[in-house]
């Protein structure tokens, strides 16, 4: 989080500006290589391999095997509101 902040990285969510201070500094981490893929001499790099997103998006990256990326997923939502 101290590298990505605390904005989704999908749609771009503040979770504070939607709940107001209850939400401060909340925000889900999603692992761009799967835990299920990652060995225990793996080395997770929080700069790419962990991205902030909101509990929705991360719901909706799980909701295919393999989990979609977040780029996928933008690209989901921005078809969606075509």
């Amino acid at each position: 989080m101290a590298y990505h902040g605390t904005i989704c990285s999908v749609c771009d969510s503040d979770l504070e500006e939607f709940y107001g201070p209850v939400a401060y500094g909340f925000i889900h981490v999603h692992h761009s290589k799967p835990l299920s893929e990652i060995g225990e001499r793996y080395t997770v790099n929080p700069e790419t391999d962990l991205m902030p997103v909101c509990p929705n998006c991360h719901a909706m990256l799980h909701r295919t095997q393999p989990p979609l990326t977040t780029e996928q997923l933008r690209e989901l939502i921005q078809e969606a509101h075509r």
